[in-house]
């Protein structure tokens, strides 16, 4: 057995076991916080718990962008982030935890906020258990390419989440007999249902564990601000407590957005509806918003100082780095070309996060690296979005074929539109062996000039010119796709990919000629044609 085409990559030696130590890592704060409430140390807990927020957002985070860097060299020519569901539940406990982390250096400096300091940790965890419910229940078989069939798991995984919060929320109770009545009281009607009947558990176990959630999570907001006995402090305006807060709270609430729409499965198979999920168009309107003001507040919120600041001192440094990354946004317009508004300011906020937190460690931090760890976090971040800004929005496909030749049909058996060979026709070009094909900007021109075969693989070398004004060859590279004819998955591509600064140039393989059916039978439509000594012309496996 051969691995996957798909699989053949370095990254995903690292992806899965990276994200899933960053999901282990989110149970350290999360132990802190429970033991905590269990001891009656509420307020102790936060200092240990924070290097390891730390630790899980790292981890987690890496997790995260191996996978996108796996998609987008091997899996979707460019792509890799499709907001898939399965994606969604990696993102979910991940902004989680930021978030979590932002309260925890609040709470440590200022002592502020120390309900929702919990809530935030144990949330983060309970959302890694949802993610996996997610996962490996088979909830997601129908919305998602990466979900697994459904186990026999998913009553065990639902009664694993319910365990964890209820007992969570019971230790909320000072009073450890009222603890544990109260954790026997909601934990145990789920249990009967899940134990009596296999073939009803998900149904009953959601709508009854989810109206006893609703209604346990008040007791618990509840008895924390008893525990706590917080008074209610007004922030002031030109604290950094305050921008700090208000930047968790942006991003809590892009997280609860995705958080519902990543859910629409699970409402669709407790009530029998069928609403689609939602697209990647309905994601990106929606969080690039939430991204421009994060980006915005990661850089304005580090020149503030905790309680009070010097107002006319954090007005001018705002305003020297916002005035730097309006110059430098300038000239990435026309580096990059893009003028539409909105991306035109998502690309300033970006860019200001980078230079307010550059301008920070240099100016109030003197450069000390030991103590900047927030302010490198977040120039990666803006650096970051960049990236997303500028490989997503000048995407485009430069194999248009304008041959008015069609090499697919595009009707399928019942004689409907195959929209997947429609687009085939119109983006992609038939590469004949030593014939140049020019592509449609006149820039670059490709030439298909061997193919070796490695069982079950084949390779295809390709040969690329990138062309000046008058034509001539500026520059040459040669890229190696791969394809694999699986018996059960059909034509699985390898694209190979030519970076540069501003650019990355994909090709991958549609159609080679071992996908023909090749059948031992009477030879049909016989077509008689007249070629001249030295004529090339195309056969079936493109040779001449």
């Amino acid at each position: 057995n051969v691995l996957n085409q798909f699989f053949q990559n370095y990254c995903m030696v690292i992806h899965p076991p990276t994200l899933f130590l960053g999901f282990a890592a989110t149970i350290v704060p999360f132990a802190f916080a429970f033991a905590g409430m269990w001891t009656g140390r509420y307020k102790e807990w936060t200092v240990p718990a924070l290097p390891w927020s730390l630790v899980a957002v790292l981890v987690l985070g890496t997790g995260i962008i191996m996978g996108g860097y796996w998609a987008y060299e091997s899996l979707n020519f460019g792509g890799y982030w499709a907001w898939d569901p399965v994606e969604n539940a990696s993102l979910m406990p991940w902004l989680l935890m930021i978030t979590a982390t932002h309260m925890l250096v609040i709470n440590k400096s200022t002592g502020k906020y120390p309900v929702l300091t919990v809530v935030l940790t144990v949330f983060s965890f309970f959302m890694v258990l949802y993610a996996t419910f997610l996962t490996r229940s088979g909830v997601l078989g129908n919305a998602s390419v990466h979900s697994f069939t459904d186990l026999g798991l998913s009553g065990q995984l639902l009664l694993l989440l319910f365990l964890f919060i209820f007992l969570t929320y019971a230790m909320s109770f000072k009073n450890k007999t009222q603890a544990w009545i109260f954790f026997l009281l909601c934990f145990v009607p789920i249990m009967v249902f899940a134990l009596f009947d296999l073939n009803i558990k998900i149904l009953y176990i959601s709508i009854i564990g989810t109206i006893i959630l609703l209604a346990s999570s008040v007791w618990f907001i509840r008895n924390l601000f008893k525990n706590y006995e917080t008074n209610i402090e007004t922030d002031k305006l030109y604290s950094r407590e305050f921008w700090m807060f208000v930047g968790s709270m942006v991003l809590l609430l892009s997280g609860f957005q995705i958080i519902i729409m990543t859910s629409i499965p699970v409402f669709n198979k407790l009530f029998g509806s069928s609403k689609a999920s939602a697209g990647p168009d309905y994601y990106n309107n929606i969080q690039i918003w939430f991204a421009m003001v994060i980006t915005l507040l990661t850089a304005i919120g580090q020149y503030f100082r905790y309680k009070q600041s010097d107002t006319k001192k954090v007005l001018e440094s705002i305003s020297n780095s916002l005035l730097v990354a309006i110059i430098l946004s300038i000239g990435a317009v026309f580096l990059f070309d893009i003028w539409k508004a909105k991306f035109l300011f998502f690309l300033i906020s970006s860019l200001y996060a980078i230079t307010a937190n550059l301008h920070y460690m240099f100016t109030s931090l003197k450069g000390k690296i030991k103590i900047a760890g927030g302010s490198i976090a977040h120039v990666g971040f803006g650096l970051m979005m960049i990236g997303v800004l500028v490989s997503s929005v000048n995407k485009k496909v430069i194999s248009l074929n304008n041959s008015g030749t069609s090499y697919f049909s595009e009707t399928n058996a019942e004689g409907k539109v195959d929209e997947v060979a429609r687009t085939n026709n119109k983006e992609n070009l038939l590469l004949v062996k030593d014939k140049p094909v020019q592509f449609i900007d006149n820039k670059l021109r490709a030439t298909f000039r061997n193919v070796k075969e490695i069982k079950p693989n084949k390779y295809f070398e390709v040969k690329y010119e990138v062309l000046d004004e008058k034509g001539q060859v500026k520059d040459s590279f040669v890229l190696h796709p791969n394809s694999q004819n699986n018996p059960k998955m059909g034509l699985i591509s390898n694209p190979d990919t030519r970076h540069f600064l501003t650019r990355d140039i994909f090709t991958h393989i549609t159609y080679e000629s071992s996908m023909e059916e090749r059948q031992e039978k009477e030879f049909e439509n016989f077509k008689t044609d007249t070629v001249s000594i030295g004529q090339s012309f195309a056969t079936g496996d493109a040779n001449r």
